[in-house]
């Protein structure tokens, strides 16, 4: 079928999840046999030969020449089903329903209502008969299927039958095990018996970048395991991560290597032997409605056969499951005891990287196509 993919507020072009997120179900879908074509912010350098893509940068003031083009191409298009990552102040998936009929999925991967005591919660109110939420909501009405990995961030009273709850995924074929973890290791001059804990994300406060750094800095200091740290990405928390790393670790143990390429992260991932994942959820307050990430970092890793430290999460235990070791978020002293243990005992790390390995599986970007592709294929033929 041809389907359309509106993610009109996602640059292609970038590394962030989101970007990698549209790019990797559109090629699925794609290698399913649908015909896609994708509307972004902007294309990615280069083309790709799998789908098709199209880009309009428009100021967010002026979306109502947004919506005349895009209506403009859809009317050329004619796709049998429109899909809509949805955004703040989006709905053009929804208006174009209202014109033409078409089936409309929603893709909601953040909250579409807010947290109490919000800025957004607080400006609705002022201007009464709350017209954010009203709108919000009337996205979600329009919607034939939501596909979200959490319900709990849909509008109060989401017909549940037309919710498909998805996780992200790991891209399989790209993520394993390649062989290339010593040469890795000689270029960022860690020795090859010593133990890596892995760290990769865009340092935000809730990905709890420092939190790793000063257990780490403690096991270095206290046990005998010969543990590195490689942190990958860059943001706003990697400067005081290593302004506390220079003052407490031994040199050279911590590092960070800054922004790495998508189509190389595979490689540098697999230089580590095990990935951590310290999530400070109270640093971010959407997250009160409910842990709603589907974390790129710990699909991919273990895609490449790495185990997970990571906090205990109802929502990460199920992907995880025996491939990981989990502490209760904020007890540090916790987060020291499974990094040492990780570190020290290379019998277990391989037992759960081959766990991580085989359960990843179930949550490639394939799985998550296939069975987005049945309900299309549902909606289509109704």
């Amino acid at each position: 079928m041809r389907v359309c993919y509106l993610a009109c507020d996602v640059d292609l072009g970038m590394g962030h999840g989101g970007a990698t997120h549209v790019r990797e179900v559109a090629e699925n879908l794609a290698a399913l046999g649908h015909d896609v074509h994708v509307v972004a912010r902007c294309r990615a350098s280069g083309s790709n030969p799998a789908y098709h893509s199209s880009s309009r940068r428009v100021p967010r003031q002026a979306r109502v020449l947004n919506w005349m083009w895009l209506r403009r191409e859809l009317r050329n298009l004619r796709p049998d089903v429109v899909i809509e990552r949805y955004y703040n102040f989006g709905g053009e998936g929804a208006l174009l329903k209202r014109e033409t009929a078409v089936p409309f999925v929603l893709e909601v991967n953040s909250p579409m209502i807010d947290y109490r005591g919000s800025p957004k919660e607080w400006l609705d109110r002022l201007l009464l008969f709350r017209p954010l939420e009203r709108y919000r909501n009337w996205i979600g009405e329009c919607a034939d299927l939501i596909v979200t990995p959490l319900p709990q961030i849909l509008p109060p009273g989401t017909d549940p039958q037309k919710v498909l709850r998805l996780p992200w995924g790991a891209n399989t074929d790209r993520f394993q095990p390649d062989g290339k973890k010593a040469m890795i290791r000689e270029k960022l001059c860690i020795p090859p018996h010593a133990a890596v804990a892995l760290f990769t994300g865009s340092f935000r406060r809730w990905h709890g970048a420092e939190t790793l750094v000063r257990a780490s800095c403690d096991v270095m200091q206290r046990s005998g395991v010969q543990l590195y740290v490689m942190l990958i990405g860059e943001g706003p928390t990697l400067g005081r991560a290593m302004q506390y790393a220079s003052e407490h670790a031994p040199a050279g143990r911590i590092i960070s290597t800054g922004r790495v390429a998508y189509e190389e992260m595979p490689a540098y991932m697999e230089a580590a032997d095990f990935a951590v994942a310290p999530f400070d959820t109270s640093a971010h307050k959407h997250l009160q409605l409910g842990f709603y990430w589907s974390p790129l970092k710990i699909f991919e890793a273990m895609a490449v056969g790495l185990p997970v430290v990571t906090i205990r999460v109802p929502e990460i235990v199920g992907i995880v499951g025996d491939g990981g070791l989990y502490y209760d978020e904020g007890d540090c002293t916790a987060l020291t005891a499974a990094i040492t243990q990780a570190a020290s005992d290379a019998g277990l790390r391989e037992a759960m990287g081959r766990t991580a390995r085989e359960r990843v599986k179930a949550f490639s970007w394939r799985a998550h196509c296939q069975a987005l592709s049945d309900r299309l294929g549902l909606l289509v033929s109704r």
